[in-house]
């Protein structure tokens, strides 16, 4: 009796466990966007300008309407002269050209954004940018695809937020507490990660 007494906690503890790890990951989940979500934003966007046309999308888009804003994910809008017509996330940045802008890897995010909509007019690209939840630079693919004649539009996802049942969480601290902790968790996440096998996701954590 004992022993069955022992192997029924012992189970008891594991399916606990596995219950806890399944709400964390999916609480970590719902906190970023995904691919499909970033493509569907797009889409919405599309609609928009089909139905009330560029001066209105761009105003809403930078007045970050919830369709076009969502926890990581947001719409941008530039013109083939890689000036932003509406951002979502960044305001200051309407009217401002991004054409010489290149990220910490040598890419031109907006000549690319450009070139997927004037060629392919639609497609995946891939640069570094910052995050507006973690305010980190951090590896970012974007749907991007024309919109009317002159316009590219792009919605993002950052690639080390997205999960998989291999992701492992790193509590970094407290809200509120010193970044460094956040930094430091991400770079161990950069070290770590293997792609679909292995999937480290630094998170804030109440108690640090």
């Amino acid at each position: 009796m004992p022993r069955i007494r022992v192997c029924s906690s012992l189970i008891v503890t594991l399916l606990s466990t596995l219950a806890l790890a399944a709400l964390t990951f999916a609480a970590n989940a719902a906190q970023f966007g995904t691919r499909d979500e970033a493509v569907a934003m797009v889409k919405r966007a599309q609609e928009k300008f089909k139905k009330d046309g560029a001066e209105a999308t761009f105003a809403a888009v930078t007045a970050q309407q919830r369709a076009f804003k969502d926890r990581d994910l947001y719409v941008y809008i530039m013109n083939f002269d890689c000036v932003i017509q509406a951002h979502a996330a960044r305001a200051e940045l309407v009217g401002k050209s991004l054409y010489d802008f290149r990220d910490q890897d040598g890419v031109y995010p907006a000549r690319n954004t450009v070139e997927v909509a004037r060629t392919t007019g639609h497609g995946w690209i891939d640069y570094r940018w910052t995050n507006p939840k973690t305010n980190l630079v951090e590896a970012k693919s974007t749907y991007v695809e024309k919109l009317g004649d002159r316009y590219a539009i792009g919605v993002g996802i950052y690639k080390d937020e997205q999960l998989n049942r291999n992701t492992v969480s790193i509590i970094s601290g407290s809200p509120g507490s010193d970044a460094t902790y956040l930094q430091v968790a991400y770079d161990l996440a950069a070290v770590l990660n293997d792609g679909e096998n292995l999937r480290i996701l630094p998170v804030v954590g109440v108690g640090g």
